[in-house]
């Protein structure tokens, strides 16, 4: 078929013949045209033939359209990723400092920069020396960190990885548990959208804990 971007938004017209669902209906072309909802606004509209998804999404001023196939011989074959072994040095407690909340410069592997709300600053931690983190997240939720370290580019993902935190409690503490942190999705597709670490966030110590590499770098 055939996607057409216009003021009043993104369609795909279908081929005579085709059949696909969407939104939960039947469609067959070549009409009538579909409307595709971008997932800058909440859920996308996901088209499906076969085992192939589709849908469109906006990065900045920019849309792609992102297509997946549900019988993908490189998922069929995943066996899952290998992480560090779990030690507790690297669950540590963090204290929020509030008074440098605002918001922070957040850059995408496509080149991309968007501002992102940031409740304060994370103190903390590990052997006795002082680090620091650039959550973001608005205030009293769960904090979400993109962070870089040593390993990146070796042993772990490049582009640095992600790391999810409950909400900080009454007292501003919250634990940052690095066993827990994961690789963005770029690790497994060249064709996601990461966002990738802030020079701020880039700790001078290597976090041996986590997930490490998959598959071959990007």
């Amino acid at each position: 078929g055939v996607i057409g971007i216009a003021a009043a938004g993104t369609t795909l017209t279908l081929a005579p013949g085709i059949t696909v669902s969407a939104a939960g209906k039947s469609y067959t072309g070549p009409r009538p045209t579909i409307p595709l909802a971008s997932d800058a606004s909440g859920e996308p509209t996901r088209v499906e033939i076969g085992s192939l998804q589709m849908y469109v999404i906006q990065r900045g001023d920019e849309l792609y359209l992102r297509v997946k196939d549900r019988d993908s011989a490189v998922r069929h074959s995943f066996t899952g990723v290998d992480r560090y072994p779990v030690d507790t040095r690297w669950r540590v407690s963090a204290r929020l400092d509030t008074t440098t909340a605002g918001n922070i410069a957040v850059t995408s592997v496509l080149g991309q920069t968007e501002a992102s709300a940031c409740p304060g600053t994370l103190h903390f931690e590990i052997s006795g020396l002082s680090y620091q983190l650039r959550p973001m997240g608005e205030p009293g939720k769960s904090l979400f960190i993109v962070f870089g370290d040593p390993t990146n580019g070796h042993a772990t993902y490049g582009g640095g990885r992600f790391l999810a935190a409950d909400p900080p409690g009454p007292d501003g503490l919250v634990v940052l548990d690095f066993n827990r942190a994961t690789n963005p999705p770029c690790v497994f597709s060249p064709y996601a959208t990461c966002p990738l670490p802030s020079p701020e966030n880039v700790l001078p110590v290597a976090v041996t804990a986590g997930e490490k590499m998959w598959g071959k770098a990007h």
